[in-house]
């Protein structure tokens, strides 16, 4: 959020330092008891990458440069990617659990039948593991939503100032005039002021003919 704000305030940047190490730890553990296919994919694909961790420093030891909202997209951009990647290890983390079940179960009850197994362990399996599975999905499912609605209003923002810097430019307004102009032409024609925007950017080309008023 601090980067669509284009600041961050004392409070928002403990938070993410936090974050950041209480993640770590939960990391290590996973690298320590995982098994070494996984930990492998966890460390080629779900490390955090130099471009990351710049941001990271950013965010936690200045203010970010004012840029229309590019270092707000490269963020949000290089943590879906991210969560996808962390999917993917969680994913392959479930198929190990089940694996693993289904050989411990063999392992010590190999005189049952087919269909007692089918009727007895397979629903305490889904019972158990299930939920957490829909849960895990649900939560990272909300997370892509909130990251692809955050990426949506940040493109919104670049044209409505795309749309400003137009007006500034040809019609020789304030910053302040220009934004009022585009919200009035808004409210006149019950639109909303991106609406407005794309329009006026979409036939710019013939702005240099049209004298200023």
């Amino acid at each position: 959020m601090g980067f669509t704000r284009g600041e961050f305030s004392d409070s928002l940047r403990q938070q993410l330092v936090d974050r950041i190490d209480g993640q770590q730890p939960c990391f290590d553990s996973f690298q320590a008891l995982g098994s070494p296919a996984t930990v492998q994919l966890f460390r080629t694909q779900c490390h955090a990458g130099l471009d990351i961790e710049q941001l990271r420093r950013i965010a936690c030891t200045r203010q970010p440069a004012a840029d229309g909202g590019e270092t707000a997209l490269r963020w949000f951009g290089l943590q879906t990617q991210r969560l996808e990647q962390l999917r993917e290890v969680e994913e392959q983390l479930i198929d190990d659990l089940l694996d693993a079940t289904d050989a411990l179960l063999a392992d010590d009850a190999p005189g049952w039948q087919a269909g007692e197994e089918d009727d007895c362990v397979t629903p305490r399996l889904d019972k158990q593991l299930l939920p957490l599975v829909r849960q895990q999905a649900y939560e990272l499912q909300q997370l892509s939503s909130q990251l692809a609605s955050l990426k949506d209003a940040l493109e919104e923002r670049k044209l409505i100032e795309k749309a400003k810097s137009l007006l500034m430019t040809h019609q020789g307004m304030q910053e302040e005039q220009a934004w009022q102009t585009l919200r009035k032409m808004a409210m006149d024609k019950n639109q909303r002021m991106v609406e407005i925007a794309r329009a006026l950017l979409m036939v710019k080309a013939i702005w240099p003919l049209t004298p200023k008023e």
